[in-house]
């Protein structure tokens, strides 16, 4: 006997089953460089009873339930099998009310790393790796810390009026790495480019619409990282070269090798440091990670399938039956999930992403 279509769900904390019939619309967005965001959105009007105002109404039956600061806890996925999508924390409530249409309420939140972004923090860090200091915000900010081992031991760093959040992103991207947060833990560690996929998506079977870009345009040959020693009194230079991408990704050419081989060798990205740098060490260490930055960028698209709970941020994802240059993993950098509840004309549950990655297969 055949499987009848599956029947997308949810279930959100604080939302009982009288609540939930309220539900117009739930957004959950992973995003790969701040925090992740949902958005629930409750209308009066229901399939029983198309005028009377019972969610919105001024008395706040349901509405008053909400508040911020509150803890959210949201699950998606089908039938009666859900996925833990985000526990965040309620920032904004809105309610809007009409003569003659449904009144509508809507809260809005973040992961618990919205937090970093409170405030802002002038300080100095000695004798500290990277991760460490990730570990210490972590800490500070009643997180749990899963950091990756940054190596480097920094003499001194200086957090200039930033806050957590603008700080610890700027010390990622100088090494590539990804900053996020799930639940409680916040993770400090370098992008996931190996191991298996978390969903594998084809073209005319489960495959919507996707978009490919590939570019050599900032595809470089090398990357030089100059700055100044205060210890040793001189120039430091740091380099990394095409070979020096972390993973090709299932591709067998870097954006860099595919530049240099039709194009010539003479494309060379020099940075300047804004800090003075302890060794040659960190300096190759910040070549390496920038050229890392600019290859994870050689090919680039979007993608719509049915509902996945399991597509977000820094996940990989795989494709098939896309042409021998464009198949294989790839790098989830942002992700929508969109379940508006029903059965009539746009309702159903959507995830569109955007991927990324750094090599291609040859042809």
């Amino acid at each position: 006997m055949a499987e009848g279509p599956r029947v997308p769900g949810f279930s959100i904390s604080k939302v009982d089953s009288d609540k939930a019939t309220f539900v117009k619309r739930l957004v959950i967005d992973y995003i790969a460089d701040g925090p992740d965001m949902f958005e629930v959105e409750f209308v009066n009007k229901t399939a029983q009873d198309q005028q009377k105002p019972t969610f919105t109404h001024a008395a706040g039956k349901f509405s008053g339930d909400f508040k911020e600061g509150d803890e959210i806890t949201i699950q998606m996925g089908y039938d009666s099998k859900m996925t833990k999508m985000m526990v965040g924390e309620i920032v904004s409530v809105d309610a809007s009310f009409r003569e003659q249409d449904s009144s509508r309420f809507v809260i809005r939140g973040f992961d618990k790393g919205h937090r970093l972004s409170r405030g802002r923090k002038q300080r100095t860090f000695m004798n500290m790796k990277d991760s460490d200091i990730a570990a210490q915000i972590a800490g500070e900010m009643g997180l749990q810390a899963d950091v990756e081992d940054s190596q480097i031991v920094h003499d001194h760093v200086f957090q200039n009026n930033l806050s957590n959040m603008d700080f610890l992103y700027a010390r990622a991207r100088a090494i590539n790495f990804e900053v996020d947060v799930e639940d409680t833990k916040l993770s400090f560690k370098k992008p996931q480019t190996t191991g298996s996929s978390v969903a594998t998506f084809e073209y005319q079977k489960n495959l919507r619409r996707c978009r490919f870009g590939l570019s050599t345009t900032h595809q470089v040959s090398e990357v030089q990282v100059r700055g100044w020693s205060p210890k040793e009194k001189k120039e430091i230079v740091g380099k990394a070269k095409a070979g020096d991408v972390y993973s090709k990704m299932s591709g067998d050419q870097s954006g860099g090798e595919v530049a240099s081989g039709k194009f010539g060798s003479g494309n060379i990205v020099s940075v300047v440091s804004n800090s003075p740098l302890s060794s040659q060490e960190e300096a190759d260490a910040m070549a390496k990670a920038r050229l890392n930055e600019l290859s994870m960028n050689f090919i680039t698209g979007e993608a719509e399938v049915e509902g996945d709970p399991n597509i977000k941020s820094n996940k990989l994802i795989e494709f098939k039956g896309v042409g021998k240059k464009f198949e294989g993993l790839y790098l989830v950098v942002n992700a929508t999930h969109t379940l508006k509840p029903g059965t009539g004309p746009g309702s159903g549950y959507v995830t569109r992403f955007s991927f990324k990655r750094a090599g291609v297969k040859q042809m």
